[in-house]
């Protein structure tokens, strides 16, 4: 998604089934301090303007873990993604 500090454009998403969908989307980065950031869009968008999304946040550096209606990130005990409900399939990606 971005790469030292610069969005990718839309064809570098090209060879990726579905990049160019409008979903939720997980991913994970690392800021301008070098700290590891993990996070999920409150809305819909595609992989290029995600991208553009996080560079505008200040994330250098970022890939995408899920996109679709998969996709979720629990905080606290809450999903921050809306009405998502689980498809009973458990998935996970801890950080310390």
């Amino acid at each position: 998604l971005v790469e030292k500090g610069q969005p990718k454009p839309a064809n570098y998403f090209d060879f990726l089934q579905g990049a160019d969908g409008v979903r939720f989307r997980a991913f994970w980065g690392m800021n301008k301090e070098g700290i590891p950031v993990i996070g999920v869009s409150n809305k819909k968008l595609d992989s290029a303007n995600l991208a553009k999304v996080l560079t505008e946040k200040g994330i250098q550096d970022a890939v995408m873990l899920d996109s679709g209606a998969s996709t979720s990130l629990v905080y606290k005990g809450k999903s921050l993604v809306g009405l998502y409900t689980s498809s009973g399939t458990p998935c996970s990606c801890a950080g310390w």
